[in-house]
C-alpha cells in the first residue's frame, strides 16, 4: 500500500517559541564532521544548486553541492573560490571520475556524493570504494527506492543514502520510465530495513517537496 501523510497535533505542546527548536544535524564519520543548522541538502542539479547557493548555505551552517553538469575546471574553480573564503561544499561525482575525485581530495574536499539515477547498481561500487580508501571522507550515494537498494549501499558503508526515485517536484522519471513509488512509502521501506539490520547510514529523503509544509512532513 502506497501512503502519504499529514501532521495531526495530538500531544500537548510544551514549546513556547519556534526559536526554541533545535533542528541541527550532526554529520560525523571517519574523522570528518559537519554540523548543519537545518537537516536540508539541495539536489546536485544544475538548475538547483549554483556556487552562489553553496556560498549562502555554507555561510548559514549548511552545505551546498558542486554539481557535475559543468566542465571539470569550472567545478574545481567553484570549489577553490569557496575554500578560499573558508566555506565548504559536497562534491558530486559520477562514474569513471577517478582522477577528478583525487583532484578534489587534493584541494581539501572530504564530502562526496556519488550521483547516479539508480544507486542499486553494481557500477557504483568501484567509485564508493575509491572514495572510501581516502582518509576522512564522508560519502553520500543514491538514489534507491527499496529496502534491497538501501541494504546494498549500507553494506558498502556509505554514510548517507538518498532515497526516492522520480519524486522531485519537477522530475519526470516515474512518468517516462514507470520507475519509483511515493516518497513516504520509500522512506518507510528503507527505515524498516535500516532498523532491522542496525544500519548507521543516514536516510536522505530526496524529492517530494512541492510546498513548504512537505519539509515538516
Amino acid at each position: 500500500m502506497k501512503i502519504d501523510i499529514s501532521l495531526v497535533p495530538r500531544n500537548l505542546s510544551q514549546v513556547n517559541s519556534r526559536q526554541e527548536i533545535d533542528l541541527s544535524l550532526n554529520l560525523a564519520s571517519n574523522g570528518t564532521r559537519y554540523i548543519l543548522r537545518l537537516p536540508v541538502l539541495p539536489a546536485p542539479m544544475d538548475t538547483i544548486c549554483s556556487v552562489e547557493m553553496c556560498r549562502i548555505l555554507s555561510k548559514n551552517r549548511m552545505l551546498g553541492m558542486i554539481h557535475r553538469f559543468q566542465p571539470v575546471e569550472t567545478r574545481k574553480d567553484n570549489y577553490i573560490v569557496l575554500k578560499d573564503d573558508g566555506l565548504d561544499a559536497v562534491i558530486a561525482v559520477g562514474l569513471d571520475e577517478k582522477a577528478i575525485i583525487d583532484e578534489f581530495y587534493g584541494l581539501g574536499a572530504r564530502a562526496f556524493i556519488v550521483d547516479v539515477a539508480n544507486g542499486f547498481n553494481n557500477v557504483v561500487e568501484p567509485t564508493i570504494k575509491q572514495i572510501r580508501d581516502l582518509k576522512n571522507t564522508y560519502i553520500i550515494c543514491g538514489n534507491v527506492d527499496s529496502e534491497e537498494g538501501f541494504k546494498y549501499l549500507t553494506d558498502l558503508e556509505v554514510e548517507a543514502i538518498r532515497v526516492g526515485i522520480g519524486t522531485g517536484s519537477m522530475c519526470t522519471t516515474s512518468i517516462m520510465t514507470g520507475v519509483g513509488q511515493g516518497i513516504v512509502s520509500s522512506i518507510q521501506e528503507c527505515r524498516n530495513i535500516k532498523e532491522k539490520i542496525g544500519s548507521k547510514s543516514l536516510i536522505i529523503a530526496d524529492g517530494g517537496i512541492r510546498a513548504v509544509g512537505d519539509i515538516a512532513k
